[in-house]
């Protein structure tokens, strides 16, 4: 007879290099011939949480504002209903763009500042952006000038 019992998962390994995160972020844009968003979320010791998936977007810098805005709207609204703190502390973001170069534009770059103030301003560190395209990952945080890997949250 099958029985059932409570039992407390361990907690996943934290993510500390651009590596552990191009793993997942892999999976999630399968190395870049999928055009997706994805956000990986991580609490403040960069354990993961959840990861959320935009299929089917254009995966350029408009859509991920987009999406970071909702985001921090969910957790605007969480917090006003009174759900306690949350416990995102970390975002890793990933675009993927088949067909097109993997290098940061311009118009890339001035998103990663608008994001990463608008996360810094709720309390979350925005760590990296990667452009995935065609088994190519770029580091926009890297092409900004802003490396967040050596430091825990």
């Amino acid at each position: 007879m099958a029985t059932c019992s409570t039992h407390r998962r361990r907690p996943l390994p934290a993510v500390h290099t651009p590596e552990q995160a191009l793993e997942v972020l892999g999976l999630a844009t399968d190395e870049g011939r999928d055009r997706v968003i994805a956000l990986a979320c991580l609490d403040r010791e960069r354990r993961p949480l959840t990861m959320f998936i935009v299929e089917e977007s254009a995966a350029g810098p408009a859509e991920l504002l987009v999406v970071g805005e909702l985001l921090i709207d969910a957790l605007v609204d969480a917090d006003a209903e009174g759900d306690g703190p949350s416990p995102l502390g970390a975002v890793i973001l990933a675009t993927s763009r088949p067909g097109e170069a993997a290098e940061p534009t311009p118009v890339d770059l001035d998103a990663w500042d608008q994001l990463d103030e608008r996360f810094r301003r709720h309390g979350i560190v925005l760590v990296d952006w990667f452009i995935v395209a065609d088994g190519i990952a770029v580091s926009v945080a890297t092409r900004a000038g802003r490396w967040r890997w050596s430091s825990v949250a």
